[in-house]
């Protein structure tokens, strides 16, 4: 699965955790337990080794202008108020993902 397609629902994007629960308590990317994702949390729910998410990162960041971006300020990105959730699918469309 794509992380477009993870988050295709409003409702599947989160802000300040890489994951959430469906009551909002943050916890791991991985559990089953967890609904929603940061666009960080979704990459890395969708990758299968550190290089792929690695690549992954710098692909959106990319698609954001930002091509000196990492991971730290894409998480700042993903949890500006500014931005939402048609942001997020759109940039990572954009990316490919």
């Amino acid at each position: 699965m794509k992380p477009s397609e993870l988050l295709e629902d409003p409702g599947a994007w989160c802000q300040e955790w890489q994951a959430k629960t469906a009551t909002d308590i943050g916890c791991p990317v991985g559990v089953d337990m967890a609904v929603k994702w940061s666009i960080d949390g979704a990459l890395d729910r969708c990758t299968d080794t550190d290089d792929e998410h690695t690549a992954a990162i710098k692909a959106v960041c990319t698609a954001l202008g930002k091509p000196g971006w990492g991971v730290e300020q894409l998480e700042v990105w993903n949890d500006d108020p500014d931005t939402t959730h048609k942001d997020v699918i759109e940039v990572l469309r954009k990316a490919g993902l």
